[in-house]
C-alpha cells in the first residue's frame, strides 16, 4: 500500500537537521509545509528538511481495500508509529541522509501523542519531539472537557454559563411537551422533524448544541486562516451574544442565536441532529465517501484505543446532562457491532495508558506546550516531568496554538513558548549549546 507523504527542502541546508510532522486523524495538508508555521519557521532557522507523514487509513492512504471492521485492525496508533520508523529508514535512503541526521518529530493534538509516542517508542530514530497539545492520557468518560469549556467561558464573566445554563434548562423542558416540538425545529434550524421522546436524538442534540461551544473554545483565536479555517467567531462572539444587556432575547433564544451563528459560519443550511442518520453516516466503509474524510476511522480509535468521550457527565457545566458517557459507548455498538462495548473499551484505554505510560511517558528530549483555554489540556503534561522533559503551559491560548503563523494578535505568552520550542529544538539538533 502507499502512504502519502509532503516534503519540503525550501530551506534545507545539506548536513542540516530533518523536521517530522506527523499526520493527525483527517486528510493531510501540504499548506503545513507551504505557510509560515512554527516548523516551517524552525526549518528555516535551522536548515532543515520537512517532511508531512499522512496517517495510515486517512486522508489517500489506504492500506486496505475499504474499512470493514475486519479491516479496520490495523489502524492503531502503534502502527502509525512503526509507519513513522519505516518511514524515516526510506527517506533516509532516498535523499541520502546519512546515519547521523538528526531527526525532530513534531505534532499536534492527537498527532503530538504521536510524537511523544515516538521519542518513547523509537528513541534512537529521534533527538527530539515538540507534541503540542497531546492528550496522552486515554480515558473513557473525558468529563473534565467540559469542566475547562465552563472555565474557559467564564473568563468573560459568570453570566455567560448562567445564560447556557438557563437556554438548556428551558430547552429540555420544553422538549418534554409535543405542542412544542415545531418551534423547536424552528428555533434551532433543524433539518428533519423534531421529537421529544427520542433518547438518542435528544441526546444528540445536546450535544450538538454543547459542541457549538466546545469547538469554539477549543480553537480560540487560534490562527488558523492558512488551513481556511474561520477565526472571526471567538468566545467572547458567543459569550457576548448570550450576555448582551441591550438584547431583550431569552436565555433560550441566545442559545438558538449561537447556534446560527456556527452554523453561517460552517455554512450550513441546518442543523442534523438525527441520531440515525450520523450512525448510518459512520457505518460507511468506503474510502471515498465524506466519512472517509476521517470520521468512521477517528471514532473507531476511540472505541479501541482512546475513549476521550466527551460527555456531560459533570454536575457542574451548564450543558445538561442527556449525554452521559454511556451515549458515546453505544455508538461505538451501533457503528462497529455488539463487541464494542464498554468491557472491551475499558481493557483497551488501560492498555493504551499502560503501553505508553499515561501522564508519565518515560522520555527524553521531549517538550509538551499546551494552552489554558484548550480542554484537551487537561490530558497532557502540565509540568515538567525532567529537565529534559518540559511543559510549556502558555495562559490566554488555545488548542495547538504554537503550530499556527505568529500573527500581530498573538498574547506574549505565546511567543514566548514559541521561542522556548526554538531554543530547546536548536539544542536537540546541536546548533544552540
Amino acid at each position: 500500500w502507499k502512504q502519502r507523504y509532503f516534503v519540503s527542502d525550501e530551506f534545507y541546508r545539506p548536513g542540516g537537521p530533518v523536521f517530522l510532522l506527523f499526520g493527525g486523524e483527517g486528510t493531510a495538508s501540504a499548506k503545513w509545509l507551504t505557510a509560515p508555521t512554527h516548523i516551517m519557521l524552525l526549518a528555516k532557522k535551522y536548515g532543515a528538511l520537512v517532511f508531512q507523514l499522512e496517517h495510515r487509513y486517512y486522508g489517500l492512504s489506504w492500506p486496505t481495500p475499504d474499512m470493514t471492521v475486519a479491516n479496520l485492525e490495523y489502524l492503531t496508533s502503534e502502527q502509525a508509529l512503526a509507519d513513522g520508523a519505516f518511514f524515516r529508514d526510506a527517506m533516509v535512503e532516498k535523499y541520502s541522509l546519512g546515519p547521523d541526521s538528526k531527526w525532530v518529530v513534531f505534532g499536534g493534538s492527537y498527532s503530538g501523542s504521536l510524537a511523544a509516542w515516538f521519542k518513547l517508542k523509537y528513541p534512537h530514530l529521534a533527538v527530539g519531539a515538540v507534541a503540542s497539545s497531546a492528550p496522552l492520557y486515554a480515558v473513557i468518560d473525558f468529563k473534565d472537557y467540559l469542566r475547562v469549556v465552563r472555565d474557559s467561558l467564564a473568563t468573560t464573566g459568570p453570566e455567560c454559563n448562567k445564560q447556557i445554563e438557563q437556554a438548556v434548562d428551558h430547552l429540555t423542558f420544553l422538549a418534554a411537551s409535543p405542542d412544542n416540538w415545531p418551534a423547536i425545529k424552528d428555533m434551532f434550524k433543524l433539518c428533519t422533524y423534531f421529537n421529544g421522546f427520542n433518547a438518542n436524538n435528544m441526546a444528540n442534540l445536546f450535544q450538538s448544541l454543547a459542541g457549538n461551544f466546545e469547538g469554539i473554545v477549543q480553537y480560540n483565536k487560534d490562527a488558523r486562516e492558512f488551513e481556511g479555517g474561520d477565526n472571526t467567531v471567538t468566545i467572547d462572539t458567543l459569550c457576548d451574544a448570550m450576555t448582551d444587556p441591550n438584547d431583550d432575547r431569552t436565555p433560550l433564544e441566545r442559545f438558538a442565536l449561537v447556534n446560527e451563528i456556527l452554523l453561517n459560519a460552517t455554512k450550513q443550511e441546518c442543523l442534523d441532529y438525527d441520531y440515525d442518520a450520523f450512525i448510518n453516516s459512520l457505518r460507511e466503509i468506503q474510502f471515498n465517501s465524506t466519512e472517509g474524510a476521517g470520521g468512521r476511522q477517528w471514532t473507531y480509535q476511540t472505541c479501541v484505543e482512546f475513549g476521550y468521550y466527551q460527555s456531560s457527565d459533570l454536575k457542574d457545566q451548564p450543558f445538561g446532562s442527556l449525554f452521559p458517557v454511556e451515549f458515546f459507548v453505544k455508538q461505538c455498538k451501533d457503528i462497529f457491532g455488539a463487541r464494542f462495548d464498554d468491557a472491551l473499551l475499558a481493557s483497551a484505554v488501560r492498555r493504551t495508558n499502560t503501553f505508553y505510560g499515561g501522564f508519565r511517558p518515560a522520555v527524553h528530549n521531549v517538550t509538551f506546550p499546551n494552552g489554558s483555554i484548550d480542554p484537551w489540556h487537561a490530558l497532557g503534561v502540565t509540568k515538567d516531568l525532567a529537565e529534559d522533559v518540559t511543559a510549556i503551559y502558555i495562559n490566554g491560548t488555545a488548542h495547538c496554538a504554537d503550530m499556527y503563523p505568529p500573527s500581530e494578535h498573538d498574547v506574549p505568552e505565546l511567543t514566548r513558548a514559541r521561542e522556548q520550542i526554538e531554543y530547546l529544538v536548536g539544542k536537540w539538533v546541536g546548533a544552540t549549546s
